[in-house]
């Protein structure tokens, strides 16, 4: 949350930040991996494939320690992110800042990197077998057939959860009702936390675009409003941040803690009133909430 992240990790958050242009290492002798970085932001595909031809590593790290897939994942450049898989970039590096290529993705609201990076992972799942890897892509996409046909052949609902987001996590960040239905049903836990970078739980990967209805099967299903992340925050929070006024009333009316902070020392009335969300903050105002003296410089 802004005031609260700094460098790549408010950026990754944000849906409209933008990457910081790459830079190459202090150390580096050689144009070369920089420049795989700069024509994976470009979406360049012709530069890329020459430059990896050329024998430039699928995996060269800029000084943020971000790889061209993570550039292309948090860009949306789909395609480069397809060929990077494909010459065998590693989807597990982390930059300086924890964040993979997924997460990045994930955040952004990139769909088409996600679905690239499932793909990848549902074509390599005999080799590796990753039983999760197919029900990871079909919940992704909304396939409910496959999703349904996956969990008959006893696949389980949580099945990949220690390795990153779980099927229902992608399902609730991409607004798939009926997946969410069909994997609550086959026992997916709506508390199961994901293995992202803020170990994320279903429902605030759902208060990323303020996803009311899929919050509400969430919650029917068990899932506990001030459940926090990997830093304390919780689903109010990240509403408050992102100004999600239905999602926030849907919270205070589960009994979400109006007075949680988490990654900072922030409650979720100092967040909106320090993003400016004006409606979020007369919702949180009339459940009762106050901000502290000192905090969100007043109202918006």
């Amino acid at each position: 949350m802004k005031g609260k992240l700094r460098g790549p990790v408010l950026m990754a958050l944000l849906s409209v930040a933008i990457v910081p242009a790459p830079r190459a290492a202090q150390d580096a002798t050689a144009t070369q991996p920089i420049a795989l970085i700069e024509a994976t932001t470009a979406g360049d595909m012709t530069q890329v494939r020459q430059l990896l031809d050329a024998g430039t590593a699928v995996d060269v790290r800029d000084a943020s320690a971000a790889t061209a897939l993570i550039y292309a994942a948090a860009r949306g450049q789909d395609d480069v992110a397809r060929l990077l898989l494909a010459r065998g970039a590693d989807a597990s590096l982390q930059d300086g800042q924890e964040y993979d290529a997924m997460d990045y993705a994930m955040e952004r609201g990139r769909h088409g990197a996600v679905l690239a990076l499932l793909e990848h992972r549902a074509a390599r799942a005999k080799s590796t077998h990753d039983p999760a890897a197919g029900l990871l892509l079909a919940s992704a996409r909304g396939d409910l057939a496959t999703v349904a046909k996956l969990l008959a052949g006893k696949v389980p609902a949580d099945a990949g959860a220690e390795q990153g987001y779980t099927a229902l996590a992608m399902a609730a960040r991409w607004n798939h009702g009926e997946v969410v239905a069909k994997l609550l049903a086959a026992g997916a836990d709506p508390n199961r936390a994901t293995r992202s970078r803020y170990r994320t739980v279903p429902l605030m990967e759902a208060s990323r675009d303020g996803r009311v209805a899929i919050a509400e099967q969430l919650i029917a299903a068990g899932a506990e409003v001030n459940r926090g992340d990997r830093y304390g925050d919780h689903a109010l929070n990240w509403a408050c941040y992102f100004g999600h006024a239905d999602f926030v009333a849907l919270m205070l009316r589960h009994g979400a803690d109006l007075t949680r902070t988490g990654q900072t020392d922030d409650q979720p009335i100092e967040i909106a009133l320090r993003e400016k969300h004006a409606a979020v903050v007369d919702l949180l105002r009339a459940a009762g909430a106050t901000a502290r003296a000192g905090k969100a410089g007043g109202a918006p």
